[in-house]
């Protein structure tokens, strides 16, 4: 008790170390301590100042190398990379803006995307393995059943690589869905824009989204699950996604509308039920089969004549 208490006397007489307690690290930070405890077992944090067998105290040279450890990671930079730029500003006489100077940027040409890492792979490749392995997971799973442990495992690298390069599972998913959403449409967005007429541009929709209908359902599972997320980040991306894949459809009836081609009618509850029809037929293929794109299509065509019935 007496060795504690002197610690912490020692502690309280330099205030200007700015000394705080993990929780305190973790919340000015953003770095859960899980990953702050592997930073350490690196040895790119110093230790912490202990007083005790089970406390700990970090000054702001530690929040300070952790900011720079975060940007190295969106950066590219390897674990490797991190350490010795570490090293070279552990030389410095400890000011903080000495601390906080530039990370150096990524190599020009970094390695191209790997599907699978393995033991001695690049780690620029593991984290994009990481992603590419969320990517699939979410898509198959969701948010909820996608466990960081089964993307580990199916990637055999450590859990000290994937806190590297992500925070958490949700971080992970924030980085994953707005691509899946970007990757799905990618290929039919400017000649949907070009097409002045709201009848043919809604057909345009429904036939890229037929030969998408497994991903586009998943992107819409994805987005509700996260709006029902108690993370605010989660809920905004969710928001986002639900307004990009409902809000265009929203928009081509209202100009139909105008231009007297629909009937007058609610086109937010329209665009929901023309949404809600992809994924109905969806269902039905998955557990009856024999629904082509084209088949899919003629479907949807079909319901736009009982929807917007010529005014």
């Amino acid at each position: 008790m007496g060795c504690h208490l002197a610690g912490e006397w020692r502690i309280m007489a330099e205030p200007s170390r700015g000394w705080m307690r993990i929780a305190d690290l973790e919340r000015l930070s953003g770095i859960p301590r899980r990953a702050i405890h592997y930073f350490l077992k690196l040895g790119l944090l110093h230790p912490p100042r202990r007083t005790g067998k089970t406390m700990a105290y970090y000054d702001m040279g530690h929040l300070m190398k952790l900011t720079m450890i975060r940007e190295a990671q969106d950066r590219g930079l390897s674990p490797g990379a991190v350490r010795e730029y570490l090293d070279r500003v552990e030389g410095l006489d400890g000011n903080d803006s000495e601390l906080a100077a530039t990370v150096p940027a990524a190599p020009e040409t970094a390695p191209a995307p790997v599907a699978r890492a393995r033991r001695g792979a690049g780690d620029r490749g593991n984290r994009e393995a990481i992603l590419d392995q969320g990517r699939r997971f979410f898509t198959e799973k969701g948010l909820s059943q996608t466990r960081v442990n089964e993307i580990i495992q199916e990637l055999n690298i450590g859990k000290g690589t994937f806190y590297f390069y992500f925070k958490d599972k949700k971080d992970l998913f924030l980085e994953c869905v707005p691509w899946l959403f970007e990757s799905m449409f990618s290929g039919g967005w400017e000649k949907i824009r070009a097409e002045k007429d709201p009848v043919r541009r809604l057909e345009m929709r429904a036939h890229l989204v037929s030969g998408v209908m497994d991903d586009f359902c998943a992107i819409l599972r994805l987005a509700r699950e996260a709006m029902e997320d108690p993370e605010p980040r989660l809920r905004d991306m969710g928001r986002k996604i639900h307004r990009s894949i409902h809000g265009p459809v929203e928009a081509d009836i209202e100009s139909g509308i105008r231009q007297g081609r629909f009937p007058e009618m609610d086109p937010r509850a329209a665009a929901a039920a023309l949404v809600g029809a992809f994924e109905g037929i969806h269902s039905m293929a998955s557990v009856r089969g024999g629904i082509s794109p084209e088949d899919l299509t003629r479907q949807v065509r079909h319901l736009f004549s009982l929807l917007f019935q010529a005014a």
